[in-house]
């Protein structure tokens, strides 16, 4: 498609939507030709135009995004659906109608058997998988989309050769089926059934996948997919119940409707995703669908096992009382499932003091962790805290409207929160539930900014100890040794002892200088400042990452309006960072980029090595996250099997 241009491809799309839709029209007008019983009627080119619905929505898709190959499989699915459905009918109108005067008869009903299973497999697999930008989840799933490709070509090619009979009303034999593979091609034919069922619910599983970590407009479109799913499946279960209570005559039309909305919810998701709010109406279809199947199948339980209980002998009347029983018993059911639909939708609003004690049951001082708690405690789409004395929100979770302020007065700043919907405000029991929650992340919020004063104030007594004792002890000690040498120097040789006691008075001067040293060293990384942070981190990069890993530092030249606190966080996170991508990442390439921005110091650690391959999280990425969040902070660690690791941390400016 790259080497086409875009108006090429818009002529493509548009030519084989009406070519579609022509295939449409020859195939009805060959069957309505076909008289009496024969014939098709108006349920069954219902169902071959909800098909067609593939083939002028796919059209649409690729004329807006010819880059996208969803729009192009949907199409092509349509399309060939119209060709084998035009050549059924030819099939069906000059072998029967026609007495098998027309040429070619039993030529396309062979083309049309393969041509439908094509389609069938085709438009099952792939779209799903490629949903909603034209791009597999990773690349660890390519190897899918070979296998279900080429499992596609030999059914194909199976249902071709397949020998006996083609067709059900006017069997006809096989022209080229190979009698000899019969049991080969059955074999295959079922295998590549059951195959593209499975790719089916593994695409499925990777757009719920894909939309439960997604954000914005990416889950707008799953969404879109998802609310089309849920129709789909009710129009199905419409279908199936037509017949169950007797009305049969108009089973068929839900079913039509159900094939139509697909690639309806398709082509919305990828064109038009945000025509209003789906992910609201997505969710909440979801939950009452579980709560309607819950009380519907606990209810109809209890009406069909409870006569066969009573016994057939015991009557209308006593049947009847053991049915209501059974029903008043199972209506715990439904409180079950309808208290499951608010905590789904809501959360634990209705359980206050279970948020708040929650809420409480985190260690002091973590803030970060409290607004993200609140946000999944009561399933709100944003949260955030703004406190007097930080230069930056804390925030979880992303605004999706209206967001609300809740004061804090006697603490300074307010509690942010964004409503799950525009238009359903908060209830009086929601708002007193914020406004004690607000207070009690202003109380963390203190012992936070408590905590960071503690830090930067041990960090720069660290350094001012430092700077004291080697500028000081260091230098004294130093001279001391000189004096103790020119003392020795005057002790007579055949004073032996005099001379004893000066070396050993040198050996445990020597000793408590390198206890000097040490402790200088301990205080504080002594690279940090003697020659900065870019340096710094550069030597440990040389030192750590041995050939043939290759290595590149990008860091400020002076980092020190960051203050000694936040250099110091920076350098040991990244050391770490260094040493697991040396130890652990198998890694070709690390990149470690730092920048000073208006309020942070930011970090970031990038390797392209094995990733972590679902390992637990170790001693060392604890301790990168808790030198972050003591200083206000943070650290996160991502990483995909096969794609590396990559750390990004960040911390306050001191001076800010």
């Amino acid at each position: 498609m790259n080497a086409l241009s875009g108006s090429a491809l818009r002529w493509i799309a548009v030519s084989s939507a009406g070519a579609a839709a022509a295939l449409f029209a020859a195939a009805a007008t060959l069957g309505l030709l076909v008289p009496g019983d024969d014939g098709v009627d108006a349920r069954e080119i219902a169902f071959l135009a909800a098909f067609l619905t593939y083939a002028l929505v796919g059209g649409a898709v690729a004329w807006h995004r010819p880059a996208n190959p969803v729009g192009w499989l949907l199409l092509a699915t349509g399309l060939v659906v119209m060709l084998s459905a035009a050549l059924d009918g030819y099939a069906y109108y000059a072998i029967v109608h026609r007495r098998e005067a027309l040429p070619a008869g039993v030529w396309a009903r062979w083309a049309q058997s393969w041509l439908f299973a094509l389609a069938w497999n085709l438009g099952t697999t792939l779209p799903l998988l490629l949903f909603p930008d034209g791009r597999l989840p990773s690349r660890r799933w390519r190897w899918v989309v070979g296998v279900t490709t080429a499992a596609i070509v030999l059914d194909t090619v199976a249902v071709a050769l397949m020998p006996g009979p083609m067709g059900d009303t006017v069997p006809r034999p096989n022209p080229v089926g190979v009698a000899a593979a019969e049991g080969v091609l059955t074999t295959v034919d079922e295998a590549v059934f059951w195959l593209c069922g499975t790719v089916t619910i593994v695409g499925v599983a990777a757009v719920v996948i894909r939309w439960r970590a997604a954000t914005g407009a990416a889950r707008e479109r799953l969404a879109w997919l998802g609310l089309g799913c849920l129709v789909a499946l009710g129009l199905l279960g419409l279908d199936l119940s037509l017949d169950a209570v007797g009305l049969g005559e108009l089973s068929g039309i839900p079913l039509v409707l159900a094939l139509a909305v697909l690639p309806v919810s398709v082509a919305v998701a990828i064109l038009r995703a945000g025509l209003f709010d789906v992910q609201r109406l997505f969710t909440r279809g979801i939950v009452y669908a579980g709560l309607t199947v819950a009380i519907v199948g606990s209810y109809a339980v209890s009406v069909a096992v409870t006569p066969a209980l009573v016994g057939e002998s015991a009557g209308t009347a006593a049947a009847l009382v053991a049915t209501a029983l059974a029903a008043v018993l199972l209506s715990g059911v439904r409180d079950r499932a309808q208290s499951a639909v608010g905590r789904a939708l809501f959360g634990e609003r209705d359980r206050p003091y279970r948020v708040l004690s929650t809420l409480g049951a985190v260690p002091p001082g973590m803030v970060d962790d409290m607004v993200t708690l609140l946000r999944r405690s009561l399933r709100l789409p944003y949260v955030a805290v703004r406190l007097a004395d930080r230069p930056r929100l804390v925030e979880s979770g992303a605004p999706t409207g209206d967001v609300e302020e809740f004061p804090l007065p006697q603490h300074g700043g307010s509690l942010l929160v964004a409503r799950r919907d525009p238009a359903d405000e908060f209830t009086a029991a929601e708002r007193l539930l914020l406004a004690d929650a607000a207070r009690q992340v202003a109380l963390a919020g203190e012992l936070q900014a408590a905590r960071e004063r503690l830090v930067r104030a041990r960090e720069q007594e660290r350094l001012r100890l430092r700077r004291d004792l080697h500028d000081g002890l260091g230098p004294v000690l130093g001279a001391v040794t000189l004096r103790l040498d020119v003392l020795r120097a005057h002790v007579p040789e055949s004073d032996e002892e005099g001379r004893s006691e000066v070396d050993k008075a040198k050996q445990e001067l020597r000793a408590a200088l390198r206890d000097v040293r040490r402790l200088i060293d301990g205080l504080r990384p002594p690279a940090l400042d003697e020659t900065g942070l870019r340096a710094a981190l550069t030597e440990q990069a040389s030192a750590l990452l041995r050939a043939p890993v290759t290595y590149t530092v990008d860091c400020p030249a002076d980092a020190r309006p960051a203050g000694p606190a936040a250099q110091a966080a920076i350098y040991r996170i990244v050391v770490e960072a260094l040493t697991n991508a040396a130890r652990h990442s198998g890694a070709g390439h690390v990149a470690v980029t730092v920048r000073l921005t208006g309020a942070d110091l930011v970090a970031t650690v990038t390797d392209d090595g094995r990733g972590r391959d679902g390992r637990p999280d170790g001693i060392g990425l604890s301790s990168m996250r808790e030198r972050a969040a003591e200083l206000g902070g943070f650290c996160e660690v991502t990483s995909r099997p096969g794609e590396g690791v990559t750390v990004h941390a960040s911390v306050p400016r001191e001076d800010r």
